[in-house]
């Protein structure tokens, strides 16, 4: 590497000496390269994901929200993210299907206890939330706290083909078939829209491509 810079320690300021070293040219573009598709890549994936407020906008995590009603309004896809907003005496237990249905809370799988819990849903699979406060998850007015949340594999993932027709019958002279277009995808709804999402990683992403190119 070569130096571009050094600081000497004087009276005035009694540090130890420094070099400032600078990259070979070759090294340099490789890791602009580099922080170029990582930037690109964390655009795409912030303006696909979308962030769920449990319970919103009518409602939130708590005893009069019907909470089972808001999931099956949704459509949760790999790589959105659930948010529980809450106050004490309030929590957040994620357990397994025998303790959803049982409101067992001993033993789960994680707790959060912050009151602004953001998790994740990196893969297609049913997770199931409760409160672990007593009485909480199966009380209430609107059937207790506590919602199951499927989540499904983002658009464009293949699905398995299917089995194939039987052949025509010996001359029986083949019927035309049309292929109806396939249906648009489901819109996401959730407390926030992809929209603004979308601009802001644009906005990033652009931004660091810019400053690459100095």
């Amino acid at each position: 590497m070569q130096a571009f810079g050094s600081y000497q320690p004087s009276a005035n300021n009694p540090l130890f000496p420094l070099t400032f070293f600078f990259p070979p040219t070759g090294k340099m573009a490789a890791l602009k390269a580099f922080i170029a598709v990582a930037t690109v890549t964390f655009a795409i994936q912030s303006a696909t994901a979308t962030n769920f407020t449990v319970g919103a906008p009518g409602g939130s995590w708590d005893l009069t929200t019907n909470l089972g009603s808001w999931a099956s309004a949704q459509t949760f896809t790999v790589g959105d993210n659930l948010i529980f907003s809450y106050t004490t005496p309030h929590d957040v237990l994620e357990v397994t299907k025998a303790n959803y249905d049982s409101c067992g809370t001993g033993s789960p799988i994680a707790s959060y206890t912050s009151g602004n819990d953001v998790i994740p849903l990196p893969a297609a699979a049913t997770r199931y939330f409760i409160c672990g406060t007593a009485g909480h998850c199966n009380g209430g007015s609107a059937g207790g706290m506590k919602v199951a949340v499927s989540v499904v594999a983002a658009a464009g993932t293949p699905s398995p083909p299917g089995s194939s027709a039987p052949p025509p019958a010996a001359g029986t002279p083949p019927s035309p078939t049309s292929v109806p277009p396939p249906p648009p995808p489901p819109k996401k709804s959730g407390a926030n829209g992809r929209g603004l999402e979308a601009k802001a990683a644009a906005g990033f992403g652009f931004g660091m491509l810019m400053l690459l190119a100095l």
